[in-house]
């Protein structure tokens, strides 16, 4: 039987301050989305700004720690159900959703680069999305 992990409401909420505190120019939907395993993640932000174009950010130090934090805390609690992938979205009316994906639910023969691209692209359909540094 799966345990519930201690405050997994604290760390959606601290996620998403993080998250912000990340974009400060953001003005509609956030996409925060990671990918983890024992020694390595990599997290990444796409939001819309005031003009109205996504925008990608590397997440800050803070926020890949917290995220590792709350996937520790997870595997702690629920034992060998460790998720691998965790998109987290909040849309601009400030409603958010959490999808955690597990290993049997991620085709092995691709990588970030094949998922993060289409995931991306599902949240902010028909819009192009800028890489460039601020």
């Amino acid at each position: 039987m799966t345990r519930m992990i201690p405050n997994v409401d604290d760390f959606y909420q601290r996620i998403g301050e993080a998250a912000f505190d990340a974009a400060p120019d953001a003005a509609g939907r956030l996409a925060l989305y990671a990918e983890i395993e024992d020694g390595a993640i990599s997290a990444d932000l796409f939001y819309v700004d005031r003009p109205g174009n996504v925008r990608f950010r590397f997440c800050p130090r803070e926020l890949s720690d917290l995220i590792d934090r709350f996937w520790d805390a997870w595997r702690q609690a629920s034992g060998a159900s460790e998720w691998r992938t965790m998109c987290f979205v909040v849309d601009e009316d400030g409603t958010f959703s959490v999808d955690l994906k597990y290993p049997d639910q991620i085709d092995a023969r691709e990588g970030l680069s094949d998922r993060r691209p289409r995931i991306v692209a599902s949240l902010f359909p028909g819009m192009a999305v800028d890489y460039s540094r601020p």
